[in-house]
């Protein structure tokens, strides 16, 4: 018998979710005062992605 239940409160809410992965960059990679982690190409591709989805109005 299935279950109507959802799996994740994200799915309970109906939310649409887009998942960015960044690879071979690590977790600080937006930090400029850390070389050993900044990854410029990186952050600069995440910069383009926040931006205009915090601009957007929630629909």
């Amino acid at each position: 018998m299935g279950s109507s239940r959802p799996d994740s409160p994200t799915e309970a809410a109906w939310a649409s979710v887009e998942v960015f992965d960044y690879p071979g960059a690590g977790h600080l990679f937006t930090d400029s005062s850390l070389p050993a982690e900044f990854d410029a190409e990186s952050t600069e591709l995440l910069w383009s992605r926040v931006l205009p989805f915090c601009a957007s109005p929630p629909a």
